[in-house]
């Protein structure tokens, strides 16, 4: 089975990236206009691939995530991924 994108759905996608707004951002905006559902779990048949957008499937993951545990990842975290990871130094230190 195959995910295709909705026309609104790129039309969407495309604004909210010129309006600089973050995927996590975006992602949660398109969860709250989409009623909640199960993941697919059906295997594509053979030769068949299974796309979809980035922003989609990322959508999919966080959709059983609870928002109070959304709102606690950090918001420099493409920035600073290093740090979160390998406790590098911030490349930007935010408000204290």
């Amino acid at each position: 089975m195959s995910i295709s994108e909705k026309p609104e759905d790129s039309r969407k996608a495309e604004q909210a990236a010129l309006n600089g707004q973050a995927v996590q951002d975006h992602s949660q905006t398109l969860l709250a206009e989409e009623p909640r559902k199960p993941p697919v779990t059906e295997i594509p048949p053979e030769g068949e691939a299974r796309s979809r957008p980035i922003w989609r499937a990322a959508a999919e993951i966080l959709q059983d995530v609870p928002d109070e545990e959304l709102q606690r990842l950090p918001t420099d975290l493409a920035e600073n991924l290093d740090h979160y990871l390998y406790a590098a130094p911030n490349r930007q230190q935010g408000p204290a």
